[in-house]
């Protein structure tokens, strides 16, 4: 699954001085190489988020920003259970560069939980007073950095415009969804104009939820991907939907137990004064909601947003789809040390045939 970097499979053979030699330069020409890195740069909601929300103003909403105004203390702010990565963060590292919140200095991932594609949220339409539109942050960013050539572009957006949805009538329903997912197609498309080209847009988990969920999901998606092709948008649809579906397959390969969202089977249990994203929360430190003992074994971190594990494998996947379309962005050095390895290509039916190993 994860092929280990030359320097460590000589270090198992016994061969401790060519192992400490190679180790040595290859440490010296990552180095070298991760200063010539490209950006990975993160526009949307809640599936990015890392962090956006652990500085002033925080959310908006005082039941949570009791807690996120102490988040170092507590460990919390990304919506997983804690302090584990986002997919972001480990698409970020097997590049050779780090991905923090665009409000901290350095930041390169401008996600914030509760965000909808163009509009902001009020009472009437819900999520986090403070979420700054998915457009917002993608024209902010355009408005105040120059895009480097070998710059990556992660945009996962759309959920919270599908909740809203579900409010409308559907008529309405349809209408509201086909404008948002032209709103954020114009501002990708105007991002390539600026001169984005590596381009990554992810869908909606189309086979998840209920029946209006996944009908709206999938007219979400189909009604996003029509507006870019119309626009000429070069860009890789990233189909974290068939990702879900390998992970429901094969729970193992993914070193998983659960993976499905019920109370019983998720990372973080619900406290009942937070009805929603409450892995935002979540950490062993918290004084309001602790993970579980197999929070490292579940694909869920609450009601929809995943653990860990899950996104170690969805930055895992989202690495693969650099690699496949992208090659000259990816390192050829051996990968840094991680906590955890990172999945290989080959676990994912989308690169089974072609990606056999990171």
């Amino acid at each position: 699954m994860f092929r280990l970097p030359e320097w460590r499979i000589a270090n198992t053979e016994g061969d401790d001085m060519r192992a400490k030699a190679l180790a040595t330069g290859a440490a010296l020409l990552i180095a070298m190489t991760h200063a010539a890195s490209a950006a990975v740069w993160g526009f949307g909601d809640s599936n990015l988020d890392n962090g956006w929300y652990t500085v002033a103003p925080y959310s908006g909403n005082s039941s949570f920003d009791i807690y996120l105004m102490q988040a170092s203390t507590y460990g919390i702010g990304k919506m997983t259970n804690n302090p584990g990565p986002m997919s972001i963060e480990t698409l970020a590292s097997l590049i050779g560069v780090s991905a923090g919140p665009g409000n901290k200095p350095n930041g390169t991932n401008f996600a914030t939980s509760g965000a909808k594609n163009a509009i902001a949220n009020t009472p009437t339409n819900g999520g986090f007073p403070n979420a700054v539109p998915t457009t917002t942050q993608m024209k902010k960013f355009a408005g105040t950095h120059k895009i480097g050539v070998n710059d990556v572009f992660l945009i996962d957006s759309g959920g919270n415009d599908v909740t809203h949805s579900l409010t409308l009538n559907p008529t309405d329903r349809l209408t509201y969804l086909n404008a948002q997912a032209g709103a954020l197609a114009k501002m990708i498309k105007a991002l390539q104009t600026a001169g984005a080209t590596h381009l990554i847009v992810v869908n909606q988990p189309e086979s998840f939820g209920t029946t209006d969920q996944r009908n709206a999901r999938q007219f979400y998606d189909s009604a996003l991907q029509a507006s870019l092709n119309a626009q000429s948008v070069t860009y890789v649809w990233a189909d974290k939907n068939r990702v879900r579906q390998d992970i429901v397959a094969s729970p193992s390969t993914f070193h998983m137990l659960y993976t499905d969202n019920s109370q019983a089977h998720i990372a973080c249990p619900q406290n009942a004064a937070f009805p929603s994203g409450w892995a935002l929360l979540c950490s062993a430190s918290s004084p309001v909601i602790t993970p579980t003992s197999f929070a490292q074994q579940t694909l869920f971190a609450d009601d929809g947003h995943w653990a860990s594990e899950g996104q170690r494998a969805l930055g895992s996947y989202y690495f693969c789809l650099v690699k496949k379309n992208w090659p000259s962005l990816v390192p050829t050095l051996p990968f840094p040390p991680f906590p955890r390895p990172p999945f290989g290509c080959g676990v994912f039916s989308e690169f089974a045939t072609t990606l056999p190993a990171l």
